[in-house]
Order: structure tokens, then C-alpha cells, then sequence
């Protein structure tokens, strides 16, 4: 209860940053009203949780209840979003986005938060729970790990004909991106520029040219020919 704001951060993930927005606790009241846009607007949701207190059961409960209510998240966790058809939108209606999310255990280093995240794990099956100890900095690079997974993106190099790549900044983009994808987001004339494209590590040998709708995956290495 001492975040009264969002407050921005970045966690340093290999050789990337991601943003982190720690917001101000959901109550029984619920949340501020301006800030569901900040919860909306989010690629993956992190709830916190007190695993030391006898209350996370009821912490969990009511974050996860409120966050459906609100579409943030599934109403069924692990399946995947309804269609269009199946959710009862009509054609031309934005579809609500639903994040996907994690439950961050936190203290697991007091007495009886075992005991409780069993419970956590028998009342509330498939919960996408991790446990950490902020104070004693234990299972952060899990946690760390997990949320670049579920953020289900991927880091792609480039490099310039004749040239090294550049493995201390690669280019972050969405999990099926294709090369037209990286062109756009080296600079947005690219992709009508484009005339061929080389890759590094998916390929089937190395440099292979490929095509525009080639699908990049974690590590690759693009070379762009303009």
C-alpha cells in the first residue's frame, strides 16, 4: 500500500529491457478507475501475492475475480481466447483483449508459505504460480525467465553485408514475425525497399536467402539488402 501511482521500471533480461509498471494494490474495492487503462494496455499481468499470509487464498481469489469481471484476463484459465463467433461479437466489434498472466508468490522465505502455496496449487488448479523471496532475491531469475515466456516474443540480430552482427542490441518482436516484420522495425520504408534478406540460424544452412514472409525465430540473424 505504499504505491499510491504507477511507478515505471526495467528489468534487465539478457541483453534486453523490459518495462515493468508497479501499480497500486487491488482492494476490495477494487481498483481506480484510471488505471485500467495502464491494465489494459499491458502485454502480461504480474499479480503478487502474500504466500506468507493465511489471506492469499482470498488475495488470489478476489485479484483473479475482479480481473474477469473486468475481461483483463480468461475467464477459464489455460484455454485459449474464444473466436469472434464463439464469444458473441459481431463482426466489426473489437474483440476484448485478454493478457495473460502469472501469479508472483512472494515471501516464500516465511514460515508456513509452503504450506500455503500447496493449498494455492489444491483450490485453484493450474495456477500459474511462481514462488520468489524478494527480500532473499530467491527464484527471481525464474521468474525472470517466465516472464519472457509468456510475453512470447523473441530477439532477432542484423547485420550489414560484409559485416559482423551487432549481438548487443537485437530487435524484440512478437513470436511469428517474418523478416517484412523486421524490415518495418528497422525503419518503416524498408519493407517497400526490400529486395533480398539472409539468415543466420533457422535456416537450413547458413545464410540462406529467404523470402519477406519468412518466419524469424529466437536468435536469428538477418542480414537486409535494400
Amino acid at each position: 500500500f505504499t504505491t499510491t501511482l504507477p511507478l515505471a521500471g526495467m528489468m534487465p533480461y539478457k541483453n534486453i529491457l523490459i518495462q515493468l509498471v508497479d501499480t497500486p494494490p487491488l482492494t476490495a474495492d477494487g481498483l481506480p478507475s484510471e488505471l485500467l487503462n495502464t491494465l489494459q494496455n499491458g502485454d502480461l499481468l504480474l499479480i503478487v501475492l502474500d504466500i506468507g499470509s493465511d489471506e492469499c487464498l482470498e488475495q488470489a481469489e478476489g485479484t483473479l475475480s475482479f480481473l474477469r469481471k473486468k475481461k483483463l484476463i480468461d475467464e477459464e484459465k489455460g484455454k485459449e481466447e474464444p473466436s469472434v463467433e464463439k464469444a458473441g461479437i459481431e463482426p466489426g466489434q473489437i474483440q476484448p483483449k485478454h493478457a495473460p498472466y502469472l501469479i508472483i508468490g512472494n515471501k516464500c522465505d516465511r514460515p508456513h508459505s509452503e504450506e500455503n502455496t500447496q493449498i494455492l496449487h489444491e483450490l485453484l488448479p493450474g495456477l500459474p504460480l511462481i514462488s520468489i523471496s524478494a527480500k532473499e532475491k530467491t527464484g527471481l531469475s525464474l521468474l525472470k525467465n517466465k516472464i519472457y515466456q509468456k510475453l512470447d516474443i523473441i530477439r532477432v540480430y542484423t547485420k550489414a553485408p560484409g559485416e559482423e552482427p551487432d549481438l548487443r542490441a537485437p530487435f524484440v518482436l512478437k513470436n511469428g514475425c517474418t523478416v517484412l516484420d523486421l524490415a518495418y522495425n528497422i525503419h518503416r520504408d524498408f519493407p517497400r525497399l526490400l529486395r533480398s534478406a539472409r539468415v543466420w540460424g533457422s535456416s537450413k544452412f547458413e545464410g540462406q536467402t529467404v523470402a519477406r514472409e519468412y518466419i524469424l525465430e529466437e536468435g536469428d540473424i538477418v542480414e537486409i539488402n535494400v
